[in-house]
């Protein structure tokens, strides 16, 4: 092979090691689509709420419904506190203020993601089986297809 051939394989070969450079960085950017709407249902009591949402918290779609006068709630804490907003009571659902009742909030998915829930004994409610969510409503993630469910429980 002469020197030119060489050089001319050189350069040929170094441009598509380029080339395919480009396309590697190209193919990495971020997903810029936009957020997609997400469907989910929040049980309260004998309420159902079917709520198409862009929300990412159960905490922001409850801001959402009650601004809406969809649903009112309670509560204490703060949302972006040390532990987020804790229910007191959401709509007809309250505890006793007889302390010694032991009753609370409850609040409760239908996913069996043990990210997301506690996965022991669900709690049935019109057929549909939850669990106890390991997160309060500003730190729950809203995921497409879950339903929510508050009730009565007693510790």
């Amino acid at each position: 092979m002469n020197i030119n051939t060489k050089k001319n394989l050189t350069a040929l070969l170094s441009l598509v090691a380029i080339i395919a450079c480009i396309f590697c960085f190209c193919a990495c950017q971020p997903d810029t689509t936009p957020v997609t709407n997400k469907s989910i249902v929040i049980v309260v009591g004998e309420k159902t709420l079917a709520v198409t949402t862009d929300k990412t918290s159960v905490g922001q779609v409850l801001d959402q419904l009650q601004s809406e006068l969809k649903l009112s709630f309670t509560y204490s804490g703060r949302v972006g506190g040390e532990f987020g907003r804790m229910l007191l009571s959401i709509d007809d659902i309250t505890p006793s203020a007889d302390a010694s009742k032991r009753e609370f909030v409850n609040f409760l998915a239908s996913t069996t993601d043990p990210k997301y829930v506690f996965v022991g004994a669900p709690v049935v409610i019109n057929g549909k089986e939850f669990y106890s969510t390991n997160f309060g409503v500003d730190s729950m993630d809203v995921i497409d297809g879950v339903t929510y469910a508050f009730m009565l429980a007693t510790y």
